[in-house]
C-alpha cells in the first residue's frame, strides 16, 4: 500500500508505515492495519470485528509512546496512533468523545495525518453544533449589543484599554496576587523601540541584544478586531473552548507540586483563569496554533522571523493566571515573545552570567536554574552578583530574547503570550 481510499477522508498516505513498523518490530500491526482498511472496502464489512483491531492498534502505540524518553520513540508509533482514531472516527457514531480523541491524535501523533484530522474536526464542528436555549440566545445577543455599545462609545484600541477591559472581567487571580504582583524593577531596563527596520532589528540580533519591539503588532485581530480580541474571553472560548488542550498545574515545573493534565479549553479558562482553583494552572509552550488553526488566523508572525533558516518560525502560546512563572532558563532558539493581554514581568541574563546562576545538574533540567532570581536563597548567593536587564512586557509588545539568554517570567494578570522560535 501507497495509499488508500478510505470513505470519508480521502486518499490517506501509507507509504513507508510497513517498512518502519517492521523495523520497529510493529509487523503484526501492520497486518493488524491492513485487516481493518480491506474490511473497510468489503461489501461484507464486520464494523464491530473492524473497531475492536483499531482500538487495540489504539491503545498498543499509546504504550509505545509512552516508553522511555518522548525524544527516541520512533515517529512510527505516532504516525499509527493518529491514524488509528482517524479511521475509527470515520466508523463510529459520533460521540461527546469524537473530538477529544481527534484533538489526541494532534497533540500526541504524527504530522502525516494532520490535515485528515483537522478536516474530520471541521466536519464535526459544521455538522453537530451544539444546542443554543432560548436563554443563552437573548443572554449571548444582549452581551453582543453592551459590546457594541462599548466599542462605539471608544474605538481606540490602546494598551491602556486592553487592560482597562480585561481588568473588569472579573480576574480573581489577580486580585487575589494584587498586594505583591508587580515587582520594583531594580536593573535596567529593556530598550523599547518602535517598529524597527529589519536592518535595524538586525543589529540587534547581531549583537545578541534584548530590545522591546513597540507598534508591531498593531494589525493582529487578537488585538484590534473586538469580535477577535483575546482579551474577551468568550472570543476565545467560542472559537476553541471546546478543545482538548495540555494544562500544567503547579507553581512551575521544576516544583514538587508540578503535574500535566488534558482538559478542555473553556474548562479550564473557567476554573483557573475566571474561576479560583487552588492550584495555578497554564496552558503553557504548546503548539495551540498548529492544533486549532481559527486562532493562529488571530495572529500575525513578524517579519523579523524570516531572518533565520527556518521556513516557519515555532509558534507557542502561553496562557494562564496571575502569577505563573517560568524559572529561569534558556532555550537554543532566537525569541520574539509577543504580549497579547496582561502584563509579564520578565528579568534577561547575558550567557557570561551562567556561573551566577546555578543550572541544574539533572539532564532534564539542564537549561534551568535552580535559584528562584527574583527572591533569592541564601542557598545560592551568587545570584545576587549576576547582572541582567529587566522589563514589564506590555500588550502589544514583542521581546527579543536572544539564543542561550537566561530568562525569568512571571505572570502580572492573566496574560496570553506568544512566542515565535526560530535559528
Amino acid at each position: 500500500f501507497f495509499c488508500m481510499d478510505v470513505s470519508g477522508l480521502g486518499l490517506l498516505p501509507l507509504d513507508s508505515l510497513e517498512k518502519d513498523l517492521h523495523n520497529e518490530g510493529g509487523l503484526w500491526c501492520w497486518s493488524e492495519l491492513q485487516q481493518c482498511l480491506n474490511q473497510i472496502q468489503s461489501v461484507n464489512f464486520d464494523l464491530n470485528s473492524t473497531r475492536s483491531r483499531l482500538v487495540v492498534l489504539r491503545e498498543l502505540s499509546w504504550e509505545r509512546l509512552h516508553t522511555g524518553y518522548w525524544k527516541d520513540v520512533h515517529v512510527v508509533w505516532r504516525e499509527l496512533y493518529s491514524l488509528s482514531i482517524l479511521i475509527l472516527d470515520t466508523i463510529d457514531d459520533v460521540n461527546e468523545s469524537s473530538l477529544k480523541q481527534l484533538d489526541m491524535a494532534l497533540l500526541m501523533g504524527g504530522p502525516k495525518y494532520a490535515e485528515f484530522i483537522h478536516a474530520r474536526i471541521k466536519y464535526h464542528q459544521n455538522t453537530h453544533k451544539p444546542e443554543i436555549s432560548a436563554g443563552d440566545k437573548k443572554r449571548n445577543a444582549e452581551q453582543a449589543f453592551q459590546e457594541n455599545k462599548e466599542q462605539s462609545e471608544d474605538e481606540r484600541n490602546t494598551n491602556e484599554d486592553f487592560q482597562e477591559q480585561y481588568s473588569k472581567s472579573g480576574d480573581k487571580k489577580r486580585k487575589a496576587t494584587e498586594a505583591f504582583a508587580r515587582p520594583v524593577l531594580k536593573g535596567p531596563l529593556v530598550e523599547r523601540v518602535k517598529c524597527p527596520s529589519i536592518t535595524k532589528f538586525l543589529s540587534f540580533m547581531s549583537k545578541s541584544t534584548p530590545v522591546i519591539l513597540v507598534g508591531c503588532m498593531d494589525a493582529w485581530p487578537a488585538l484590534s478586531d473586538p469580535h477577535r480580541q483575546w482579551c474577551n474571553l468568550e472570543n476565545i472560548k467560542k472559537v476553541a473552548g471546546f478543545r482538548t488542550v495540555p494544562i500544567e498545574i503547579g507553581s512551575s515545573y521544576v516544583d514538587s507540586d508540578y503535574e500535566q493534565t488534558l482538559m478542555p479549553l473553556s474548562q479550564f479558562i473557567e476554573q483557573h483563569i475566571e474561576g479560583d482553583a487552588t492550584k495555578i494552572g497554564y496552558l503553557a509552550q504548546t503548539q495551540l496554533f498548529d492544533q486549532i488553526p481559527d486562532l493562529k488566523r488571530d495572529i500575525i508572525t513578524p517579519d523579523y522571523c524570516s531572518l533565520g533558516e527556518f521556513e516557519e518560525p515555532i509558534v507557542n502560546a502561553w496562557f494562564g493566571p496571575a502569577g505563573t512563572v517560568s524559572p529561569c532558563h534558556h532555550d537554543p532558539y532566537h525569541n520574539l515573545l509577543a504580549q497579547v493581554v496582561g502584563e509579564k514581568f520578565i528579568r534577561l541574563y547575558n550567557t557570561d552570567q551562567t556561573q551566577f546562576l546555578y543550572p541544574h545538574n539533572d539532564k532534564m533540567l539542564w537549561n534551568t536554574s535552580q535559584a528562584n532570581v527574583e527572591t533569592p536563597d541564601p542557598k545560592f548567593p551568587l545570584v545576587e552578583q549576576a547582572e541582567f536587564v529587566e522589563c514589564i512586557l506590555q500588550p502589544g509588545e514583542l521581546l527579543y530574547i536572544p539564543p542561550k539568554f537566561w530568562h525569568y517570567v512571571r505572570s502580572l494578570s492573566t496574560s496570553f503570550s506568544v512566542s515565535f522560535w526560530w535559528e
